[in-house]
This record gives structure tokens, C-alpha cells and sequence, in this order.
């Protein structure tokens, strides 16, 4: 995560709100495909791991 803190957080952050609306669109558990839970995806997860790499506070990237 501390490499993570280190990359410039404006193009990911410019990802995240063009991927909002599909995000939404599909919940938190999206199946690709209907009734099959093995095609089941986690955004809820992703949208976490989202969250703390745009993370852009005063701390040192070690400290984030």
C-alpha cells in the first residue's frame, strides 16, 4: 500500500467517477452471469480498495 500512496491520485481518481455509474448499476455482488455465483463480483471490495488509493491526505505515504 505504501507504493500505492505514491502514484498520482488525479487519473484514478478521474477513473473512479467514470466508473461510478456502473458501480451502481450492478450493487455491491454483480453476477456476469445470472444465477451463476461463480461469475459473482465483489465491488463492494473494489470499491474499498478504490477509496484508500485515492486517499490523498498530508501524511507520508508510509503513514497512509
Amino acid at each position: 500500500m505504501t507504493l500505492v500512496y505514491m502514484l498520482p491520485t488525479n487519473p484514478m481518481k478521474k477513473h473512479l467517477a467514470e466508473s461510478i455509474d456502473s458501480l451502481s448499476k450492478e450493487g455491491n455482488y454483480y453476477q456476469v452471469f445470472d444465477s451463476y455465483k461463480s461469475t459473482q463480483l465483489d465491488n463492494y471490495t473494489d470499491s474499498l480498495m478504490y477509496m484508500n488509493a485515492i486517499y490523498d491526505g498530508d501524511e507520508s505515504a508510509f503513514e497512509k
